[in-house]
């Protein structure tokens, strides 16, 4: 769809309809149409003229079949529906919708809604955001499909078409897709086709992620058997570390056994060795007093060989012998 100003000045200037203002100024609509027919606003205008498809400035909505036979007229709604108009986007890859035109210095302006909340803006001729303009209402117009007059009647492309005919015309009256025209048949079998092709290409990334997820998981089983097997050895090594604890705390209750029973030993050989010791005291004072008495007993000898027998009277001196020898 080409993008196309109603300011541009090879149609610019020229009146709109049967009256005094221009298309630069008023020509939104036929600007419109002249996008979704692959046409320009001047030879819209002038189609519309020839079949009395204007009342002053305004169109006549229902002459649109019979001025531009490509386009087909189906609703002129007053009040804005998103829903509606996201379907006849999805039918038809445009839908005019009528909007606050304050924006631009007028009372009211038209725009081509296309998805992705974008629209086709005829006053600048680019893509917007539909939060440019308030909607206010909408026009569904319908885009029939474009045949070429070269195509033989016999041709694929035409049997193609026979075929895409005799199948919108199978369409039970209730199906969503009859509700449109062919063209919009054709749009849905398109997008149908680029969903599926989409979802064969998730489809296949979906399978190779589980490829992915697959290897993934065996490596990660074989690191678990891995580690499983390291788990029970190493259980096995905690278990024989146990049982060496078990026999060590058996062998240490029985050090602990004989400590005691040396501490008991060792008990009453203290006492027997206290007891020796008292004895030996004792023994040693006896030794020390015997000393003393033989010291005593050396120097009384000393001291009578000194004396001489004949001055010393024999009872004295065996009383001083005695005395001496007895005195304690």
């Amino acid at each position: 769809m080409n993008l196309l100003s109603q300011r541009d000045n090879r149609w610019g200037s020229i009146l709109l309809g049967n009256s005094t203002l221009k298309i630069s100024s008023a020509g939104c609509v036929i600007t419109c149409l002249a996008m979704m027919a692959d046409t320009t606003p001047d030879i819209v205008n002038q189609k519309l003229q020839e079949v009395g498809g204007y009342q002053g400035a305004l169109i006549v909505w229902k002459k649109i079949d019979e001025a531009l036979p490509r386009l087909n007229f189906i609703k002129r709604a007053y009040s804005y529906s998103n829903d509606i108009v996201a379907k006849a986007v999805q039918d038809y890859g445009a839908c005019l919708v009528e909007v606050n035109g304050q924006k631009i210095g007028g009372d009211k302006h038209w725009v081509l809604y296309i998805g992705n909340q974008q629209i086709i803006d005829p006053w600048y001729g680019d893509i917007r955001s539909t939060s440019e303009y308030p909607a206010i209402g909408y026009a569904v117009i319908g885009i029939k499909p474009q045949i070429s007059e070269d195509i033989p009647e016999d041709s694929d492309e035409q049997r193609a078409l026979g075929v895409l005919k005799q199948a919108f015309q199978e369409l039970p009256q209730d199906d969503p897709l009859k509700q449109g025209n062919l063209e919009g048949f054709i749009r849905a079998l398109k997008d149908e086709h680029s969903i599926l092709k989409e979802v064969k290409k998730n489809e296949q990334i979906l399978k190779d992620k589980v490829s992915d997820l697959e290897t993934q998981n065996k490596s990660l089983r074989e690191d678990l058997a891995e580690e499983q097997l390291t788990t029970n050895h190493q259980g096995d090594v905690i278990k024989e570390q146990k049982r060496d604890n078990e026999d060590l705390g058996t062998q240490l209750g029985e050090a602990r056994k004989q400590r005691d029973q040396f501490q008991t030993e060792a008990e009453t050989y203290q006492n027997k060795a206290n007891t020796l010791q008292k004895a030996l005291d004792v023994t040693n004072e006896g030794l020390n007093a015997s000393k003393s008495d033989i010291n005593s007993l050396e120097l009384t000898i000393k001291e009578l060989k000194q004396i001489k027998l004949s001055d010393v009277n024999t009872g004295l001196l065996i009383q001083e012998i005695f005395h001496r020898l007895f005195k304690k």
